[in-house]
């Protein structure tokens, strides 16, 4: 893919590119994206100190999906990116140890801070 198909002044994208080597993402991927940021800053705090709220206007949970895919489908990504794009640290509850051993060895190999916690260790 051309780098005039890849704008590098969205940050998701541009941590998609240095992070992972991903020159794209899928339309799916980038709306779960856009709804966990979303809901992030959402709750973050206004400049009065006030949290906005995780509800939006008609009452829904922001942030709140689910994403049904096949195995090896990207879905990692879609909780990885964010977690790169914020500041800070990004919590992720997994119930399978196995992708949560795979994730974090990857994740390392590439040059990122990433933990587990489970019951195996």
């Amino acid at each position: 893919m051309s780098d005039q198909a890849f704008n590098f002044d969205d940050p998701v994208a541009r941590c998609a590119r240095q992070a992972f080597g991903i020159p794209y993402l899928f339309p799916w991927q980038r709306l779960v994206i856009a709804n966990i940021l979303d809901s992030i800053e959402a709750t973050d705090t206004d400049d009065a100190g006030e949290i906005d709220g995780p509800y939006d206007e008609d009452g829904a949970l922001r942030g709140r999906q689910i994403v049904l895919l096949p195995t090896g489908a990207g879905k990692s990504l879609c909780f990885q990116l964010p977690g790169l794009a914020r500041a800070g640290t990004t919590l992720v509850v997994s119930p399978l140890i196995a992708l949560m051993e795979d994730q974090v060895a990857k994740l390392c190999e590439l040059g990122l801070r990433a933990e587990r916690i489970h019951s195996g260790r």
